[in-house]
């Protein structure tokens, strides 16, 4: 009977942790646009795939003119909530989301990161093609 009661609990337990593991990834769903453009610069790092992730998701949704306004946003969201971080801690924050991406990146398949929006950093950025200048990427080559 203790030995059942043990593995009942223990059933719950496990349920539990594997019940909010899967809610927080999907934490970023619920928010509205306003809340998300809000988060921006304040989202943990580890975190910050998923929510670049939803941003993408959403985008994908939108018109040129409503994505370039949203992204715009977003970025003016950012700039204001680092705005007094120092170098150290900004340069610190940066290197944990570019760690919690790459490791995000690696578990994905070549399709699930071509849908995930984390290419980013890869010669497309939030407000389209190109909007990485540093010279070094190319636009892709029409499919068609």
């Amino acid at each position: 009977m203790v030995n059942k009661m043990k593995l009942g609990v223990a059933a719950l337990v496990m349920a539990g942790l594997c019940n909010s593991l899967l809610a927080g990834s999907g934490a970023f769903e619920s928010k509205s646009d306003k809340e998300l453009i809000e988060m921006a610069g304040k989202v943990a790092p580890e975190q910050v795939p998923d929510y670049r992730m939803e941003l993408y998701k959403r985008s994908k949704h939108m018109d040129a003119k409503q994505r370039k306004k949203f992204f715009e946003k977003v970025m003016a969201s950012a700039d204001k909530n680092t705005a007094n971080m120092t170098m150290e801690d900004f340069d610190k924050r940066m290197e944990a989301i570019r760690a919690a991406i790459k490791t995000r990146v690696a578990k994905m398949t070549r399709a699930q990161f071509k849908e995930s929006g984390l290419f980013w950093g890869h010669g497309m950025g939030p407000l389209g093609l190109r909007s990485c200048h540093c010279g070094e990427h190319k636009p892709p080559k029409p499919s068609h």
